[in-house]
């Protein structure tokens, strides 16, 4: 159970240890003020508040238990929960007016609101699946277009679906998948992170935008969050995207049960899910690929080694367990410049198939995830959870982890 007492006494400590280190580094007591407030409290200067209702998220987190075994328990717990929690809050005036991120699936028959980094990506994938023309051997042979499929007769005759997820989660998750493996990102996001957010940037620090840290991109993410300057879809919390309190979902899945979730929202519509949800020999060739694709394209060169890109590719797959920590990236010097698409992606499939059966997926995920949080200062953690707090609160996470805030327990 969270201590009142030790969360503050943590906070004095926490800044305390960091003026002591601040001055092993600087040697100043006029950069220490200046980088206390850059460091801890993002570039805005702006405290964690302490009013903040501690466990309040969590007090009914018994009540989503994500490892119910019926699927229509647990979304008529979600939905019971949300509705409660909506009628107590002073929603901003502007949330009803919020950008439409609507994906239509089966056939018009349903739609969700797509928000990133909640496997929007892949319902996308779904739909031109399922819109792909169904042909028989006939058609084939001949040479014929499949016929239409019968659509909905009424545009208003579909159902509606949200999918979330652990707020921490996803929102390493976005780090990873945009600043940590992908180049394009480095020009449009890591350079003014780096910029703005490192003490003293190299220059060709400065033009690469390769290197964020986690630490460097949550320092952002906070003043991003505080100014409303640079913001982004990808690491926005979840209230901000889609309509919660103002639209009534029929389904509300969860990322963590989203196969059997999805499984239920379709036979409960008597429709057939084109998916299994789990394929991951698909999620890890397309990464395998997709870096590949990032090195021949050469947009790493002069910024990062060739080996450097695929250890980074390499890296996401521990951090999804999709490969035991003890495997190492078994390329080096000019294999990593020759290795081909198909021959690194048959590389990752194999180490995951040789991990497969000695690893434990989630325990993997949390630990590579807790390992970045617990880089982070007390006072960054806490920022981090304020701002995420109404999403805790609407989907029933826990805001304050024991592993994730082990100084407050």
């Amino acid at each position: 159970m969270l201590n009142r007492n030790k969360l503050n006494v943590a906070l004095a400590m926490a800044v305390s240890a960091l003026v002591v280190t601040m001055y092993d580094r600087y040697g100043s007591l006029k950069d220490i003020q200046r980088d206390l407030t850059e460091c801890s409290f993002g570039q805005f200067g702006t405290k964690p508040s302490l009013d903040v209702q501690i466990g309040n998220a969590d007090k009914t987190i018994a009540d989503l238990d994500v490892n119910e075994e019926s699927a229509k328990v647990r979304m008529d717990a979600r939905k019971s929960h949300l509705q409660k929690v909506c009628q107590g809050l002073t929603l901003d005036e502007n949330v009803a007016k919020q950008r439409d991120l609507e994906i239509t699936i089966a056939r018009g028959k349903l739609k969700l609101c797509g928000l990133e980094k909640t496997a929007s990506t892949f319902m996308k994938h779904l739909r031109a699946r399922e819109n792909a023309p169904k042909r028989t051997s006939r058609d084939r042979l001949e040479n014929k277009d499949a016929p239409p499929e019968n659509l909905p007769k009424d545009e208003n005759d579909f159902k509606s679906f949200i999918v979330v997820r652990e707020p921490y989660g996803r929102l390493v998750s976005g780090y990873i998948d945009k600043l940590y493996t992908r180049t394009i990102w480095w020009k449009m996001m890591g350079k003014y992170i780096i910029e703005n957010f490192r003490f003293k940037p190299t220059p060709k620090e400065k033009e690469c935008g390769s290197d964020v840290s986690f630490t460097e991109f949550i320092r952002y993410w906070i003043h991003a969050q505080e100014t409303n300057h640079r913001r982004d879809g990808h690491f926005q919390p979840m209230h901000e995207e889609c309509q919660f309190c103002h639209w009534d979902y029929d389904y509300y899945a969860h990322m963590e049960t989203l196969k059997s979730d999805m499984k239920f929202i379709y036979e409960s519509n008597n429709l057939t899910l084109m998916s299994t949800f789990v394929d991951e020999e698909e999620t890890m060739r397309d990464k395998a690929s997709d870096i590949i694709g990032q090195r021949k394209a050469g947009q790493h060169v002069g910024c990062e080694e060739g080996c450097n890109m695929l250890e980074r590719a390499w890296w996401s797959f521990h951090a999804r367990g999709l490969i035991a920590l003890d495997v190492k990236l078994p390329l080096q010097g000019e294999a990593c410049q020759t290795v081909e698409r198909r021959e690194f992606e048959d590389i990752a499939w194999q180490a995951h198939v040789e991990s497969e059966d000695r690893i434990d997926k989630p325990k993997q995920r949390r630990q590579m995830m807790v390992s970045l949080y617990l880089q982070l200062p007390l006072l960054d953690r806490l920022k981090v959870r304020e701002v995420f707090m109404r999403d805790f609160e609407l989907f029933g996470y826990d805001s304050t982890p024991k592993d994730m805030f082990p100084e407050l327990y």
